[in-house]
C-alpha cells in the first residue's frame, strides 16, 4: 500500500497532463463541429450525427494516444530536441553514480511546492468522477437485461410480417426479435450486439397499423444506423470526461441528431407524408417510460420533450438538399475522420543538405574520428565553471558517438582554439588548417563550441567536421531562436552535447546513442575510469550483498549518518530519517551523532564525488566498525547561490554492511524523475527522496 502512496504522485501528474491535452483539443473539435452545424443548418441530419460523433470521439482518441502524428510544416532546424534541467556548469554524472547507466534525454518538468498535492487532489476527484459514471452505466444495463427478461415476444402476425419486409428494404440481414411489454407505452429498441424490438402492449389496436409501421421503421433505423453503439462510445466519453460540460451538451447534439437522422431515413425511405409521421410521434408522447433505463442504453421513438419538439421542426426542413452541400458534408466529415479526429502538432522540417555538409557516397558511413575538447566561448577561463568542464564535455560527445555506432574514437590531447570573434566561416577554416597540421590517423575531426552565459544557459551551439586533410565536411550554427522552435527552454552544456551528436547522426549513419545493450567500449570505459567506478568483480559483489539485505531488511538495523555539504554532520535530519526509514519498514534505523570529516576533491563530476565519499565512508567504518548490521550515509549537496536561493547539486547515498563493505551506492540530481518529482530544497526533501530510492532498490 505504502508503494502505491509513493507511485501516486508521479501517476496523477501524467494522467493529468493526458486529461489536460485531450481536453483542450477535444474542446477544439467541439467547436469546429458546432460552428459547420451553425453556418450549414441544411445540412442533412446524418452528416451532422457523424460530426458529432467524431467530435465526441476526438476526446477518447486523443487521450487514448501516446503523442501526437508530428507534421513537419515548420521551417527546417534538425533533429529531436532533448529535456534536460541543469544549469550551465553543472554536467550531471555519466553513468549515473557507482551504477553505470547511458546518457538519456529525461524529460518532464519539475514539481514543487503544493503542484503534486494539487494534482493528486484533481486525479483522485476525476476516479470518483469516472467511478460515478462507470455506475450508472452499469445499473442502467442491468436494468436492461433485467427489463428485457420480462418480456414476451410480440403475437402478431401482421408487425411480424411489417418487420421482415422493413429489414429487406433497410438491407438488415437478421431481423432483431419483436417483444412486447406492460410496462412501457412507447416502442423501444434495446440491446447493442443483439438488439431487440419492444412494443407495449395493445400498441396496434391503440394506435392502428399505420403508425405501428412507422414506429416499427424508426427503430430498425437506429439498428442500420448502429446508433445504440455510437450512443455507447459517447457514453464512455462522457464517463472518462465527466468533468468537462462540453462533453454532456455534445451528447445531447448527439442524441438529437441521431432521432432527427432515423426520422429522415424513414420519411426518405417509405416517402411518407410528414404530418402522418409527426401524429405518430405525438400519439405516443405522453405514454410512460419505463423507470432505470438510461438513454444510451435503448433508443425510443419518442424521447424527451425539447427533443421531439425539435424533431417535428426539423421536419419542416426535410426537402431535397443540392448537390453542394452535400459534396460539402462528405468532405467535412472525410476529414474529421481522418485529419480532425487524429492528434498532431506542427514541428520542424528535415533540413536540407547544404554544400558543406555533404560526403562522398562511399564514406556516409563513418568509421573513425578524433574528438578535440569542447570550447566554451572563446575558451578562456570563465568565472564559476570548472577548468575540467571542457574535457568532460569532450568524453560525453565521444560515449555518445561510441553508443551510436562509431568504430574507432580518440580524445584529441590538443586544443584548437578559435580566432577571437571570428564568424563561422573562419572558424571553421581555422580548424581545417589546424587539423593539417595534427596529422590524425581517424578519417575525421570533429570540433564544437557552445557560447552562452552561466545560469542562464547555452545560446549557440557551433558544430565543425573536417576530413584528415582539413577539408570541411560539415559546418553548422544553431542559433538560440532555432533551440527554442526545437522546444527548448534553455540549453544546458549536456543538452548541446547532445544535439551536437543528433546532427551527425545522418551524416555518418549513426544509431540512437540512447539504445540499450550496447556493448561497453573504450569511452564508456575512460568515463567508468574516471567516474571512479569499481571493477567488474566489486558490482557482482554488491548486488550479491543487496540480494542478501533484501531478504532481511525488515529485521537488519541500520545506523543513519547524515550530512550536508560545507556543514558537515547533521544529526537533526539523520533523526529524521532513521525515524522515516523505520516507519517505512527498511530496517530498524538509529541515527548516529559521530562526525564525519570527509576530505573530497571538488569535481563536476558527481560519480566522482560519491565514488571518493563512499570509499572515505567505507574507511571511516573499517576504523570505527558500527554496532548495526549495515550504516547508511545520506549526503547532501545543499548550497546557496548567487542570487540567495537554495539550490541542490545533487544527494549521494552509500549503504554498507557491518564490514564496511558497499551494498549500495547511488546518487540523484535533476536529470532523475524522482529527483524531479520532489525537487528538493531542504534536508526533508532530501530525506524523502532517499527513502524513496532505498525502497525502490529494496523491492
Amino acid at each position: 500500500m505504502s508503494g502505491w502512496f509513493t507511485l501516486l504522485p508521479d501517476v496523477s501528474a501524467q494522467g493529468v497532463g493526458c486529461l489536460w491535452r485531450a481536453t483542450w483539443q477535444g474542446s477544439i473539435g467541439f467547436l469546429v463541429v458546432w460552428l459547420v452545424c451553425g453556418l450549414m443548418p441544411r445540412m442533412r441530419a446524418r452528416f451532422q450525427c457523424w460530426l458529432w460523433r467524431l467530435a465526441l470521439l476526438k476526446f477518447l482518441v486523443v487521450l487514448l494516444c501516446r503523442g501526437p502524428l508530428v507534421v513537419p510544416l515548420l521551417p527546417a532546424v534538425a533533429e529531436p530536441s532533448v529535456h534536460m534541467t541543469t544549469p550551465l556548469g553543472a554536467v550531471p554524472a555519466v553513468g549515473g553514480a557507482i551504477h553505470a547507466q547511458s546518457v538519456s534525454d529525461v524529460a518532464g518538468p519539475q514539481t514543487a511546492g503544493l503542484l503534486p498535492l494539487l494534482l493528486t487532489v484533481l486525479f483522485v476527484a476525476w476516479l470518483a468522477g469516472v467511478a460515478w459514471q462507470g455506475g450508472r452505466l452499469i445499473r442502467g444495463w442491468l436494468t436492461m437485461q433485467r427489463f428485457r427478461r420480462h418480456c414476451r415476444t410480440l403475437a402478431s402476425d401482421e408487425l411480424t410480417q411489417h418487420l421482415q419486409m422493413l429489414c429487406k428494404a433497410y438491407a438488415v440481414r437478421r431481423p432483431p426479435p419483436l417483444l412486447e411489454h406492460e410496462g412501457v407505452g412507447s416502442p423501444l429498441l434495446l440491446g447493442i450486439l443483439r438488439p431487440a424490438i419492444v412494443m407495449p402492449s395493445g400498441l396496434l389496436s391503440a394506435l392502428g397499423a399505420e403508425r405501428c409501421r412507422l414506429a416499427l421503421a424508426h427503430e430498425l433505423a437506429h439498428i442500420k444506423r448502429h446508433d445504440l453503439a455510437w450512443s455507447l462510445v459517447a457514453a464512455v466519453a462522457r464517463m472518462v470526461f465527466v468533468f468537462h460540460p462540453l462533453v454532456w451538451w455534445a451528447l445531447r447534439r448527439l442524441e438529437v441528431a441521431q432521432e432527427i437522422a432515423a426520422d429522415q431515413f424513414v420519411l426518405t425511405s417509405f416517402r411518407k407524408d410528414i404530418c402522418t409521421y409527426a401524429e405518430m410521434l405525438l400519439a405516443v408522447a405522453n405514454q410512460p417510460q419505463p423507470n432505470g433505463l438510461i438513454p444510451v442504453l435503448r433508443a425510443g421513438t419518442v424521447g424527451r420533450y425539447q427533443t421531439l419538439k425539435r424533431r417535428i421542426t426539423a421536419m419542416k426542413s426535410f426537402h431535397p438538399t443540392s448537390r453542394g452541400v452535400v459534396v460539402a458534408s462528405v468532405i467535412l466529415v472525410f476529414l474529421g475522420a481522418t485529419v480532425g479526429i487524429v492528434p498532431w502538432r506542427l514541428a520542424a522540417a528535415d533540413a536540407p543538405p547544404s554544400a558543406a555538409s555533404q560526403v562522398p557516397a562511399s564514406s556516409s558511413i563513418a568509421q573513425s574520428v578524433t574528438v578535440f575538447p569542447i570550447v566554451l566561448n572563446s575558451g578562456a577561463p570563465i568565472p564559476g565553471v570548472p577548468a575540467e568542464m571542457s574535457e568532460t564535455l569532450v568524453r560525453v560527445v565521444g560515449l555518445m558517438l561510441e553508443r551510436g555506432g562509431m568504430k574507432e574514437i580518440e580524445i584529441a590531447n590538443a586544443k584548437f582554439i578559435p580566432p577571437q570573434d571570428a564568424d563561422l566561416a573562419k572558424v571553421a577554416a581555422a580548424f581545417g588548417r589546424f587539423v593539417r597540421s595534427q596529422k590524425l590517423s581517424t578519417e575525421y575531426a570533429l570540433y564544437g563550441q557552445f557560447i552562452g552565459t552561466p545560469g542562464k544557459g547555452v545560446n549557440e551551439i557551433r558544430l565543425v567536421v573536417v576530413d584528415r586533410r582539413g577539408k570541411v565536411v560539415l559546418s553548422e550554427l544553431r542559433d538560440r531562436g532555432q533551440l527554442s522552435r526545437l522546444g527548448e527552454e534553455r540549453v544546458d552544456p549536456m543538452i548541446a552535447s547532445y544535439h551536437l551528436v543528433s546532427r551527425l547522426r545522418p551524416l555518418w549513419g549513426l544509431a540512437d546513442s540512447n539504445r540499450k545493450d550496447v556493448p561497453e567500449g573504450k569511452m564508456a570505459k575512460l568515463i567508468a575510469e574516471k567516474s571512479g567506478l569499481p571493477s567488474k568483480a566489486e558490482q557482482e559483489a554488491m548486488q550479491s550483498r543487496l540480494k542478501t539485505l533484501k531478504q532481511t531488511v525488515k529485521t537488519s538495523t541500520i545506523a543513519v549518518f547524515v550530512q550536508v555539504s560545507g556543514k558537515g554532520s547533521d544529526a537533526k535530519a539523520a533523526d529524521a530519517l532513521a525515524e522515516m526509514l523505520t516507519h517505512d519498514g527498511i530496517g530498524r534505523a538509529e541515527a548516529i551523532g559521530a562526525e564525519l570529516k570527509f576530505e573530497i576533491k571538488p569535481s563536476i563530476n558527481q560519480s566522482r564525488i560519491i565514488s571518493d565519499t563512499a570509499k572515505a565512508f567505507q574507511k571511516f567504518l573499517r576504523k570505527n566498525p558500527p554496532t548495526a548490521d549495515y550504516a547508511l550515509l545520506a549526503d547532501y549537496g545543499i548550497g546557496r547561490s548567487a542570487d540567495g536561493k537554495t539550490v541542490l547539486g545533487g544527494v549521494g547515498l552509500i549503504l554498507c554492511d557491518c564490514n564496511g563493505d558497499w551494498v549500495l551506492v547511488t546518487g540523484r540530481n535533476s536529470h532523475q524523475p524522482d529527483f524531479q518529482q520532489i525537487n528538493p530544497h531542504s534536508s526533508d526533501d532530501c530525506n524523502r527522496l532517499v527513502v524513496g530510492v532505498m525502497k525502490h532498490d529494496l523491492r
